[in-house]
């Protein structure tokens, strides 16, 4: 029989990380070339995290859909504020799978993720 002691105590586990704290930093954000419609500018977030498909299912559907549409319209603002003038339709997805997509304008966000409700079950 073995017995370990910790010399320094009982360590405390880190707190776990919210599931919105780095959101914005799980993609990849980038203009479409030459995608002027008008006053309208296309951008693309692909998820560039770690998690498989499984993972990321679960982090999602971990997630209220009020606060991912935040997320989602905060970073499309953000693509806004690069771009004066124009509105910004901003496409979320996973691995070419589509979620849904967020746009902003003069200061107006909306989003609309029903398409991720088709495969992330």
């Amino acid at each position: 029989m073995a017995v370990v002691n910790d010399p320094a105590g009982t360590a405390e586990p880190a707190p776990a990380a919210s599931s919105t704290d780095s959101f914005s930093s799980q993609w990849d954000v980038a203009e479409k070339p030459v995608s002027n419609y008008g006053d309208e500018k296309i951008f693309t977030a692909d998820y560039s995290g770690t998690m498989s498909k499984t993972e990321f299912m679960a982090w999602w559907k971990s997630m209220d859909l009020s606060v991912i549409r935040a997320e989602c319209e905060k970073m499309a603002a953000e693509a806004q504020e690069l771009v004066p003038g124009y509105t910004v339709t901003m496409y979320f997805s996973y691995g070419g799978l589509p979620l849904g997509s967020a746009n902003a304008m003069n200061g107006y966000t909306v989003s609309n993720f029903d398409l991720a409700k088709a495969w992330i079950k």
